[in-house]
């Protein structure tokens, strides 16, 4: 039997002794979509993302949980795609754990062949009409020990729908670009680092950026101003 029948089996009352048995080895994270953990099924290591809350909270994380679940159905065999092997009740998604280390927690360099894979990656997604959407957040980019990198946490992603769809067109071509700046920022960490001029195409600031750009500059020197006079002597 295979692993993603294996869990198809499990009800919501076994998922949550599974995870009250690991809440000693790997303890739950919290996040704006629940709770994150890792369970073993069949032996195998698999992170299980469930809602938490109640209420309108609650029914936000159930409705994110089913469109990262929707979202990793549409990219089953994608390389650097975490397997999807199910959604129990519409409140627990189990995946396929990735052993590896987030981006968050390494330093890379520019040169680094990691930005190259990651970049193929990130136009593999979009050629099959998906932008993650939060790829600036360098927890959702892991490296995994053979030097693969692998997106995870669809909760935010955006699918492309066919047909007349302006809205729906217009968020994919916001959240694809925002891909590109999470991968061009990622790149560039040490802004000191020289830019390739060839990347200067996947960092277009929007008009949103500019205006908090703009304010920045305006605000900065009177507010540092302000703290250096509140600063206790």
């Amino acid at each position: 039997m295979s692993l993603s029948q294996e869990v198809s089996r499990l009800t919501s009352t076994q998922i949550e002794e599974l995870i009250a048995q690991s809440a000693d080895i790997d303890q739950p994270e919290s996040g704006y979509q629940g709770s994150v953990c890792i369970v073993h099924v069949a032996g195998q290591p698999l992170v299980v993302k469930s809602t938490a809350g109640q209420g309108a909270l609650s029914r936000l994380r159930r409705h994110m949980l089913g469109n990262e679940f929707r979202v990793y159905q549409k990219l089953a065999g994608v390389p650097g795609i975490p397997q999807c092997h199910g959604l129990v009740d519409g409140q627990y998604l189990l995946l396929q754990h990735i052993e590896g280390t987030a981006f968050r927690e390494i330093e890379f360099t520019t040169d680094d062949d990691v930005h190259d894979k990651l970049l193929r990656l990130i136009e593999n997604l979009h050629s099959n009409h998906v932008a993650h959407a939060d790829l600036k957040r360098r927890d959702n980019l892991i490296l995994r020990r053979d030097g693969e990198p692998y997106l995870v946490d669809f909760g935010t992603a955006i699918v492309r729908k066919p047909g007349f769809r302006p809205v729906n067109h217009l968020l994919f071509r916001i959240a694809r670009q925002l891909d590109y700046h999470g991968w061009y920022k990622n790149k560039y960490r040490d802004r000191d680092a020289p830019r390739d001029p060839a990347d200067a195409q996947y960092y277009k600031p929007m008009r949103t950026e500019r205006a908090a750009r703009w304010v920045r500059r305006v605000f900065r020197r009177p507010l540092e101003a302000l703290r250096e006079r509140l600063a206790p002597r």
